[in-house]
């Protein structure tokens, strides 16, 4: 059996970076997920039939297959007991994993190699520094430089902000809430949340362009259907 220098579970957007540097300065890495992993070779149908244990070469991975595995339908990708990105085992003859909420509210959770990431989710918010002073072995100032790295690896950027923002923005001042003007959150407020997104397609609103010939470019195509996965925008 391989010896590993550091085990990450979870292979989301955090976990994925963590690896990826390590990895990167020479220590081997080993990453669990126990969800499904679409686009890779040895992986085809997840779902469905059993896959390789593992894979570690990026020749695995394939888009083809990944796009095959979303579609638009609310149900078919989200439904909490079967859909593709539910909240559970790659097996979908299995049951989902149990969830306790403790409040009135609802945390978005899926499961699959990527995380939140595969639902364009993506957002890298930062801790109240109060949470972090004072509770943890090192300050929020310590941490800044690991946030900004993981900002601009993802990269996490501003998305457009839409009608539909504009609205909550107007109301959100209307209530008498400031605009936060920094990633650091000190106080209540409001702002635009950066996420991983892409910026829209620069070719988004030119005609000669079919959507399926803009799904193998990069830059978002506004498809709507984020909370579903996208099956639009190349990885």
């Amino acid at each position: 059996m391989k010896n590993y220098n550091v085990i990450v579970i979870g292979a989301g957007g955090g976990g994925a970076v963590v690896a990826k540097e390590l990895g990167e300065l020479g220590l081997n890495v080993l990453m669990l997920e126990a969800g499904p992993w679409y686009g890779n070779r040895k992986w085809p149908s997840p779902n469905t039939d059993e896959g390789a244990a593992s894979s570690q070469h990026a020749e695995d991975l394939h888009i083809g297959l990944f796009k095959q595995s979303y579609s638009k339908m609310e149900n078919e990708m989200n439904n909490l007991i079967a859909g593709k990105l539910r909240w559970g085992p790659a097996n979908r003859e299995r049951p989902p994993w149990t969830r306790i909420f403790e409040q009135n509210g609802f945390a978005w959770q899926n499961s699959g190699v990527g995380g939140s990431t595969q639902h364009y989710l993506a957002n890298s918010p930062r801790a109240f520094p109060i949470s972090v002073d004072g509770e943890w072995p090192i300050s929020y100032r310590e941490l800044l430089p690991f946030y900004e790295k993981v900002e601009a690896e993802l990269p996490v950027e501003f998305a457009p902000t839409t009608a539909k923002e504009e609205l909550f923005y107007f109301g959100a001042k209307r209530a008498g809430w400031r605009l936060l003007s920094t990633l650091d959150v000190n106080g209540a407020g409001y702002r635009p949340q950066p996420n991983a997104i892409l910026p829209p397609n620069q070719h988004l609103t030119n005609p000669e362009y079919s959507t399926f010939q803009l799904s193998w470019m990069e830059g978002c195509t506004l498809a709507g259907h984020c909370i579903n996965g996208c099956p639009t925008v190349p990885l």
